[in-house]
């Protein structure tokens, strides 16, 4: 609340000087967020008094050039800077204007140049990190210096490693925006500005944000999902350099304020949960430490505020974040990302996320060692939060071998040189799903470490369905699918001949539900299950070589998985996740579930929820379903029957790519059917549901009502 007040009153005290000289506001409100990042007086004062007259640090190794990891140490030279430099603005710092500091500054800064120290294997180091470091010292102090001083200093800039998109075009246009303003270039800080607004263009390739709001970086191909991580970085960086030129009367404009707003809302702050981003949404940083905060997402909310745009979405969205209300903000209950392949469920208490990777999106990405072991995170994963606490920081106890959502056997690393960067692709093309705004088809050709099966998760507001069939595979390992891992709270309940009683055993045979920590799981078609609670403990570098703390996670671990040996046999099964429900509720769904599983084949995987029919088409063609009905499909889909009084609502998506439009056709059995036509999205809305409402046939009408 302290930092929002002085911000109102920074604000406040800008409003006028915004009519006369854009660029003072500009300068003082850079000058303002720079000295607002995070600070510790007394390192600062430390640092201040252990500078040499040199202009060195002795504790600084300067003839280091090469980074471990992504530590060099040479750049603590610049951050020590920074935060004198930040003192010495500050009125509560017994560093404020004080005479020498000015001088200790210019010298330690002089010495950092004339020794032209290089980072010469990490460009980020190089040309990001330094660039960003020694361009907020020049925001700081460039009116205390001169001119030829900052034109020497400004001479370290690079721009070669890295292109201007994504993340790094975000750095790199802070860098020259501080550079410029420091050096008092009207014209280029103008630049600076179409530059800015230049990356909230949406793309269909590479970096950047993308029409569904999903954010890449670093893909192999096309995508690569990044919202948390980069994205993130992203917007700590945007919102408060749209909230800075909204306030010099220098603004970016309508259309690129609604592509910021939305990519906030319906991209950023909608894949968090419990002040967490979602586990799939971070790439590499799942491994690191502290691991997936969301809670920057408020002061970038706060920054566009003043927006006219979506305002009432903005302040629900700030209360649900800061916990000032429960209920989740969004005007959905399913939401589809078309080009990245992730779907998620929202309850008012919980929401599941589904992800999976087509042959061009990257899903697995591993740099100097860090997140080995997350390779099948590319593979299909689910992810259940009710309270939101339930993977907190787990990820040094998690065993890789059993993410949710996935099939494999046990292989759990890939070689890697000792600085590698290895990233890893979906293995096929049919990914991806449709969704009408309440529920879900997400439907996977799932090829894995030569496993193969044709996987669908059906989502709505009853939890999460999985129906697998096709298996494949021949191995010298056991291969298992697993359900769940996430902390353990509590105990396990399961149900026991219409009983519910405590887990007596770690393997459960013929199956029916367990529950735990307000999650009901339920098996269909399923041998035996395995169930198992332990008390782990793990360093955060065992995941993360470069991290050299000693910090460390210690826990309870709750693990479900399906054992399935180590050859397919002619086999289907399917599991259901039911969250936020009481143990006892698992005596009401072992008597009668929300839904029906309508079919679960090589070329059809349904499920019908009263009078919505959801499936998978792997193939075109025809199937009977148990309810009564017939429903077809021309090519490879996902699709959604919603049978209304009077009319039929299709929902259909090609997770292919490949159809410009796409015939399906609902009936009864072995009888004519009524089929709609439906024109499917262009780019760069591939993917991307579409809806059509015809009027119901009298044939489908007395189907329904006998049915």
């Amino acid at each position: 609340m302290h930092r929002l007040l002085n911000w109102l009153v920074i604000m406040a005290s800008l409003g006028f000087a915004a009519q006369q000289n854009p660029y003072s506001v500009i300068d003082s409100m850079l000058q303002s967020n720079i000295i607002n990042e995070p600070y510790n007086e007394s390192s600062a004062t430390q640092y201040y008094t252990t500078l040499q007259k040199s202009g060195s640090w002795s504790d600084i190794n300067y003839s280091i050039d090469t980074a471990v990891g992504n530590t060099w140490q040479p750049i603590a030279h610049l951050d020590r800077l920074r935060m004198i430099a930040v003192a010495y603005h500050k009125k509560s710092s017994s560093l404020y204007s004080k005479a020498d500091v000015i001088g200790k500054i210019q010298t330690a800064l002089s010495f950092y140049v004339d020794k032209n120290l290089q980072c010469k294997n990490n460009g980020w180091i190089r040309e990001i990190q330094e660039g960003l470091a020694l361009s907020k010292i020049m925001v700081l102090v460039h009116s205390d210096v001169s001119k030829d001083l900052l034109n020497a200093w400004s001479a370290r800039f690079s721009f070669k490693q890295f292109s201007f998109t994504g993340a790094n075009g975000m750095w790199y246009s802070a860098i020259q925006l501080h550079r410029d303003i420091s050096l008092q270039d009207t014209l280029a800080v103008s630049r600076d500005r179409d530059q800015l607004m230049h990356l909230l263009v949406a793309v269909d390739t590479g970096e950047g944000i993308y029409a569904d709001n999903s954010f890449s970086q670093h893909p192999l191909n096309r995508h690569f999902l990044y919202n948390g991580a980069y994205g993130d970085a992203f917007t700590q960086i945007m919102c408060p350099y749209w909230n800075v030129f909204e306030f010099a009367k220098l603004p970016f404009g309508d259309s690129y304020t609604q592509i910021l707003v939305d990519f906030m809302l319906d991209g950023q702050v909608a894949m968090t949960w419990g002040k967490l981003w979602d586990p799939i949404v971070s790439g590499r940083n799942i491994a690191h430490y502290p691991n997936l905060n969301a809670n920057t997402l408020i002061n970038e909310l706060q920054k566009l505020s003043i927006s006219q745009y979506r305002t009432g979405d903005i302040n629900r969205s700030l209360a649900w974040l800061r916990g000032e209300k429960s209920e989740a903000p969004f005007h959905y209950q399913n939401h589809l990302w078309w080009n990245a392949s992730y779907m998620v469920q929202i309850s008012s208490h919980w929401k599941i996320s589904v992800k999976a990777n087509k042959k061009d999106e990257t899903g697995f990405e591993s740099l100097h060692g860090a997140n080995a072991h997350g390779y099948f995170l590319h593979s299909l994963t689910h992810w259940v939060k009710v309270h939101g606490q339930e993977y907190a920081n787990i990820w040094p106890l998690f065993d890789w071998n059993c993410i949710p959502g996935s099939t494999n056997d046990n292989i759990d690393t890939m070689p890697l040189p000792e600085n590698g960067w290895n990233r890893k692709n979906g293995q096929t093309q049919f990914v991806g799903g449709v969704s009408d705004g309440h529920s879900s088809v997400f439907a996977v050709d799932y090829s894995v470490s030569a496993i193969n099966s044709h996987e669908t998760c059906f989502t709505g507001d009853y939890g999460l369905v999985c129906l697998l069939d096709s298996l494949r595979f021949m191995k010298k390992t056991d291969v298992h699918t697993c359900v769940e891992q996430k902390k353990q709270r509590g105990s396990v309940q399961t149900l026991q001949n219409n009983q519910v009683q405590g887990l007596a055993n770690e393997l459960v045979t013929s199956p029916r539900w367990i529950w735990h920590d307000s999650v009901a799981y339920g098996f269909w078609g399923v041998d035996s299950i395995r169930v198992t609670t332990s008390k782990r403990s793990a360093l955060w570098n065992t995941i993360d070589p470069t991290n050299s703390s000693t910090a460390s996670e210690t826990d309870s671990i709750f693990q479900v998985s399906i054992p399935l040996g180590k050859r397919s046999l002619p086999k289907r099964f399917a599991y259901a996740i039911v969250p936020g429900v009481s143990a006892q509720s698992m005596v009401q769904l072992g008597a009668k579930t929300p839904w029906t599983i309508e079919s679960n084949d090589q070329n059809v995987q349904a499920i019908s929820v009263g009078s919505k029919i959801s499936a998978a088409f792997f193939k075109a063609g025809s199937m009977n379903l148990k309810s009564g009905y017939q429903i077809s499909a021309s090519a490879p889909c996902t699709a959604m029957f919603s049978i209304g009084k009077d009319s039929l609502t299709v929902y259909v998506a090609d997770p292919m790519w490949q159809q410009s439009n796409i015939i399906v056709g609902i009936g009864q059995k072995n009888e004519e059917l009524q089929n709609i036509s439906i024109d499917l999205s262009a780019k760069p809305n591939l993917g991307k549901s579409v809806s059509k409402t015809v009027p119901l046939s009298a044939l489908v009408k007395r189907t329904h009502q006998f049915y």
